[in-house]
């Protein structure tokens, strides 16, 4: 099975807005779908693959039961993901919350899906990482 890899522009980007809270621009993501969350940690390399091995503990397999019944709301609701062998956790927002790079459609440039609390499932939020920060005023 491939093993997701940091992309490189990952580290140029972190540092870029290290430091600064974002909020996002308009309250939704790149789709047009409400996105009710600020960014607050932003993991290193050793972070990302420390917490991306902690995931599946997180999100056991037996609690995607409860989730079974679960009406998607549009086509960027992933529901519960059993299977993190594709994903690298690069930061949460102030309610701990999880921003992932997700490599399971494109091995090469993720997309950016995140653990919304409110609604209790996987979101896709951006396309890219590069779209991910430009969702996001910075102060």
């Amino acid at each position: 099975m491939h093993q997701p890899q940091i992309p490189k522009n990952y580290d140029k980007l972190r540092k870029k807005y290290e430091g600064l809270g974002g909020r996002p621009n308009q309250e939704q993501d790149q789709f047009g779908y409400k996105l009710f969350t600020e960014t607050h940690i932003f993991y290193n390399s050793d972070e990302i693959l420390k917490y991306s091995r902690e995931l599946p503990k997180d999100f056991p397999t037996e609690e995607a039961e409860e989730y079974v019944d679960h009406q998607k709301q549009n086509e960027y609701d992933l529901g519960y993901i059993t299977n993190s062998s594709q994903i690298l956790v690069f930061g949460v927002d102030g309610s701990n919350c999880s921003f992932c790079m997700d490599f399971s459609e494109n091995k090469e440039m993720p997309r950016v899906i995140y653990w919304d609390d409110g609604e209790l499932t996987w979101r896709v939020i951006a396309n890219s990482l590069e779209d991910f920060f430009s969702l996001f005023n910075w102060a």
